[in-house]
């Protein structure tokens, strides 16, 4: 398997049992989680833009670029906690098949 593919099958995993990997799910903890993961990448020279995609973010209406974070901006958009959540989980996902899409291969020493 890819190490892209790995690494969005780690998300979905998460995705699907977030109590399993945080004891209380919240915007913030979640937020957390994935900042964590997109820390651990770099560090393995898996550059991610937390912001995601332009393509990912307009396609939920939402702004690239500027001070504000997508969750920010989801915020005041009036979404729901759950849906930010789980916007938050697809973006970087989607943030990951755009670099699989792009060609630019993941290190193997990710997987």
């Amino acid at each position: 398997m890819a190490n892209e593919a790995r690494l969005i099958e780690f998300l979905r995993a998460f995705q699907a049992r977030k109590g399993m990997y945080m004891q209380a799910v919240t915007i913030d903890t979640v937020e957390s989680f994935l900042t964590g993961f997109i820390v651990a990448c770099h560090a393995f020279g898996v550059h991610i833009d937390y912001g995601g995609t332009r393509e990912s973010l307009e396609k939920r209406g939402l702004e690239s670029g500027g001070a504000f974070s997508p969750i920010m901006r989801m915020k005041s958009q009036g979404w729901s906690d759950e849906r930010i959540i789980e916007e938050s989980i697809e973006i970087v996902i989607e943030t990951i098949e755009a670099i699989q899409a792009n060609s630019r291969p993941i290190p193997p020493e990710i997987g």
